[in-house]
């Protein structure tokens, strides 16, 4: 039998535990807000998405459609977790993949070779998610064993009204979508705070036993049934589509905010480029848009699907390329539908309507070009039908595809060795050496002095070409011994090992690039501009150290 006494002791208990879950959700929501973006160069809507931050390592270690080490079992686990690759190659997918869990990081550039996943489609229906250097190229070889046509998307975020959970706070970098039967790219039933940025969304299947016939579908943003959708799309290559380069589509009278900005568009059907339908509010913001072999010669940049009744939907500034061809132009180039026919400039909206900060510059073609070197997932190679895909642009070549065979078409991945990870953390140990981490403790959710957590400011450096695990100790004892000092340094600094030990010092900057080489240990970095060096050190008997050099 209960006691008085023992009911207000376990009630103390159950407040002190709510008023310590109510504190983390604070203190989680501060971070959230105020603390780092996503990732260095993360912007729009979704910047702020934490996605597993302070969660978890889950390493993939084999290219199973299920089971322990499996793509699968990685993204459907519960709590925050960070998804790294030990694995290269395709997962073919036995059924469709929906990711449910929120708080999820998948760094697909962490593969030493690369990752794309076919076969069905993956669906994300949940918040707090950061998804970098992805492939997903659905294809079409399952509907011989039962798969349905119509549900084969390579890729799609739904929202409430199509699974279980509100889905907000979303970033997608630097992926590469391609081959859908359906959809390539789908947002629906209600996504808020969702950013689609540098990313290749590209020939989607016309003839791939859709039950509509020809379809080729590229990258649409739907609000059907009434979902509000607030999303930013920007330095992103969309091609060879029959429609949808994007499509922004709400129904009649129902809006959604959408900023669509330093895009490139390249070989849509007809007049069907970047469009709008129903009563969206879209920022059109200097995009590029260039015809191919399916396009018409008068196509419009930017279109929209109805020209009555009038409202100010479109804000359109800067956008250049297929009839517009100068800066000079009046800004005021819209078509209606995929006609030859202008839309009235009663639909114009004067000021940009209010989105989050995207960096923005003038489109040009050079610009366009720019861009497209910079799209899709590069890391840790470019695969070939990206290549195809953007020198398609470049030359003016290519057209919209029927259907691909599995596995001919699709592209080959090395089988490279993962780093040496000692502790399992994610953290190759020749990072963790030259950034005062122990490769012998798991360590990755120590803050780094940048403010990101130890494991997040590896892929960061790893998504931006600041590491390159070629640099790496043969001698962790050595590597551990050596000191750089001062560290900051302004005009030089002293490696703690004599000269007549040191064979050679050789300095890369952050992109990998070798800018000095001394053999002695004073080094003067006088001449080289303010940032982070690595610094690898060679001893006359062979042993290898890297460290990290501040130059301030």
């Amino acid at each position: 039998m209960l006691t008085k006494r023992k009911l207000n002791v376990n009630f103390q208990h159950q407040l002190e535990k709510w008023c310590l879950l109510v504190l983390f959700v604070l203190l989680t929501s501060v971070t959230a807000t105020h603390g780092q973006v996503a990732f260095p160069g993360a912007e729009g809507y979704g910047a702020n998405t934490i996605g597993g931050r302070g969660g978890q390592i889950i390493k993939v270690t084999n290219l199973n459609d299920s089971g322990s080490g499996s793509f699968r079992e990685a993204v459907t686990t519960a709590g925050s977790r960070i998804v790294v690759f030990e694995v290269s190659g395709i997962i073919n997918l036995e059924s469709g993949l929906t990711i449910l869990e929120p708080y999820l990081t998948i760094a697909g550039h962490t593969s030493p070779g690369g990752i794309l996943v076919t076969g069905y489609s993956t669906l994300v229906n949940t918040h707090e998610v950061i998804i970098r250097h992805m492939r997903f190229r659905v294809g079409s070889h399952r509907i011989a064993e039962g798969a349905d046509p119509e549900t084969l998307d390579s890729f799609g975020i739904w929202g409430r009204s199509w699974g279980p959970n509100e889905s907000y706070n979303i970033i997608v970098d630097h992926c590469s979508f391609s081959w859908g039967v359906d959809e390539t790219f789908s947002v629906s039933g209600g996504v808020e705070n969702l950013t689609i940025q540098n990313s290749i969304i590209s020939e989607g299947l016309m003839n791939a036993g859709h039950p509509k016939g020809e379809h080729s579908k590229g990258l649409m943003i739907s609000g059907k049934y009434n979902d509000p959708n607030t999303v930013s799309i920007h330095h992103n290559y969309i091609a060879h589509n029959t429609d949808r380069n994007p499509l922004i589509y709400t129904p009649s009278d129902y809006t959604m905010t959408v900023d669509v900005v330093n895009n490139v568009v390249y070989n849509w059907k007809g007049g069907l480029s970047m469009g709008s339908e129903g009563t969206p509010k879209v920022n059109w913001v200097h995009n590029y848009a260039k015809q191919g072999a399916s396009s018409n010669s008068y196509s419009f940049e930017v279109i929209h699907q109805q020209k009555a009744p009038e409202v100010q939907l479109l804000y359109v500034n800067g956008n250049i390329g297929s009839t517009r061809l100068s800066q000079t132009d009046p800004q005021w180039n819209v078509g209606y539908s995929w006609r030859n026919e202008a839309l009235p400039i009663g639909f114009q909206q004067t000021t940009r309507w209010s989105t989050p900060a995207i960096t923005t510059t003038t489109m040009s073609d050079s610009y366009a070009n720019e861009v497209l070197s910079n799209v899709g997932a590069t890391l840790p190679v470019q695969d070939a039908i990206d290549i195809r895909v953007i020198n398609d642009f470049i030359n003016t070549t290519g057209d919209r595809l029927s259907n691909v065979v599995f596995p001919d078409d699709f592209p080959t991945f090395q089988n490279l060795l993962a780093p040496i990870d000692t502790d399992n953390d994610g953290m190759p140990d020749n990072w963790e050496n030259a950034n005062g981490l122990n490769p012998s403790v798991a360590d990755n959710n120590t803050i780094m002095a940048s403010g990101y957590t130890a494991i997040e400011e590896y892929i960061n450096e790893l998504a931006g070409g600041l590491y390159s695990p070629i640099l790496s100790t043969n001698d962790s004892v050595f590597n551990n011994n050596i000191v750089l000092f001062p560290n900051p340094a302004s005009d030089s600094f002293t490696v703690s090992l004599e000269s007549d030990m040191i064979k050679k010092i050789i300095i890369y900057n952050e992109l990998g690039k070798q800018v000095k080489e001394e053999v002695s240990n004073k080094i003067d970095i006088s001449s080289l501009p303010s940032a982070i060096y690595y610094v690898q050190i060679i001893s006359k008997n062979g042993r290898i150290a890297i460290k990290k050099v501040i130059k301030e």
